[in-house]
């Protein structure tokens, strides 16, 4: 179990495996499409398993996006990573990863804004917490855009030992600020816009999380929801992100005990909603099924894939089934209790079967062979 890149090259037999990760690269100032010049990313992916594996990807100039997939790509992992993405003449971007947890089969899309030198200066990021510094903490740098009225993630960094951060930023510009601990857990966030200021000649600004406001990290930046409409077959989602930032929002639905989503749908923006129409002999009223709303990575990059809502949705015909498979088979009962244990079996493993309730062949069955035997001992008499 291991992760690659596949952007220049292929595994065989893994040449249809999913696209795990794509990161594009984009101008600051105008959100235009570019290209990275040197790109060092270190990732540790440690599988349900409990093995793990590390992994360095480097490419040279001219790349106007990077694809690493998972292989196989059917686990779920979770991911660690220093990233480092540079561009002549413009400022070094960094991104991490902290205990993410991913699906390698779901696609996810990042960006990456350079921001050029001539309108870069140095500015230096304060975490503390009531005056004491706060080391190896994760800062996202969150910039206003007044055109979209939406702040996009144009970079990261950690703290060191004196709760310092440094990087280049449009010190002009308004920013929010989110920080995570080295869990990845928010420790601060900013309940409005802020801005660098010059502190003994150097530009900067203090997080203190001593005065994040308890409410602010209750309250979740994003709420989302899933339910079932058994009237019109229909699964309903929707979303929203109480700051404005603009995310990929994905929508999945599936049948119990499939991995086949019978609904996916990515929508890009602050808020969405979707409504997904079942169809192809999938019936809310018969099966049960699970829906889920997932944030992407854009803008962030901490919590890689973030899962906002998991549930069930159950059709409330499932008990009026059972309750015919019940009749049957005390109707065979009636007939020899044998039957009646035959007909038990072949009803609980109709119910496994159609995603009712999973049971399982170590309990259908047992049933079925004593109603065998039973019948078996019947005939010799």
């Amino acid at each position: 179990m291991w992760i690659t890149n596949l952007s220049n090259g292929t595994i065989d037999g893994a040449e249809n495996i999913s696209t795990w990760l794509n990161v594009s690269f984009y101008f600051e100032n105008n959100l235009s499409a570019t290209t990275a010049d040197s790109i060092i990313t270190q990732f540790t992916a440690m599988f349900p398993d409990s093995t793990s594996k590390n992994f360095t990807i480097a490419y040279g100039t001219g790349q106007n996006n990077i694809t690493i997939r998972g292989y196989p790509d059917f686990y779920t992992a979770t991911i660690n990573s220093i990233e480092i993405y540079s561009k002549t003449d413009y400022t070094t971007r960094s991104r991490f990863m902290v205990s993410a947890s991913t699906n390698l089969s779901i696609q996810q899309n990042a960006s990456i804004y350079f921001l050029d030198d001539s309108n870069a200066n140095y500015a230096i990021i304060n975490v503390i917490d009531a005056g004491d510094a706060v080391s190896n903490a994760y800062i996202q740098v969150l910039k206003y855009y007044s055109n979209g009225s939406l702040y996009i993630n144009v970079d990261q960094k950690v703290t060191n030992s004196e709760g310092k951060a440094a990087g280049y930023y449009d010190v002009y510009a308004y920013y929010r600020f989110v920080v995570s601990d080295s869990d990845g857990d928010v420790i601060y966030t900013s309940t409005g816009p802020e801005q660098f200021i010059i502190e003994n000649s150097i530009y900067q600004v203090t997080l203190d999380v001593a005065d994040q406001d308890p409410i602010d990290l209750i309250t979740p930046y994003a709420v989302a929801g899933c339910e079932g409409n058994e009237t019109a077959n229909a699964i309903i989602f929707d979303y929203a992100d109480g700051t404005g930032l603009a995310n990929q929002v994905r929508f999945l639905a599936y049948r119990a005990n499939s991995t086949t989503p019978v609904c996916n749908q990515t929508i890009s923006g602050s808020s969405a909603s979707h409504v997904c129409y079942l169809s192809g002999g999938e019936n809310l009223s018969l099966y049960p099924y699970t829906c889920e709303v997932w944030r992407e990575a854009s803008p962030w990059w901490l919590d890689l894939v973030n899962i906002l809502d998991f549930r069930s949705l159950t059709g409330n015909s499932d008990w009026q089934i059972i309750a015919i498979f019940l009749i049957v088979v005390l109707a065979g009962a009636v007939a020899h209790v044998a039957i009646g244990f035959i007909l038990g079996g072949i009803s609980l493993f109709a119910i496994d079967a159609i995603g009712i309730y999973p049971l399982g062949y170590d309990v259908t069955l047992p049933i079925m062979v004593v109603g065998f035997v039973l019948a078996w001992l019947a005939a010799r008499r």
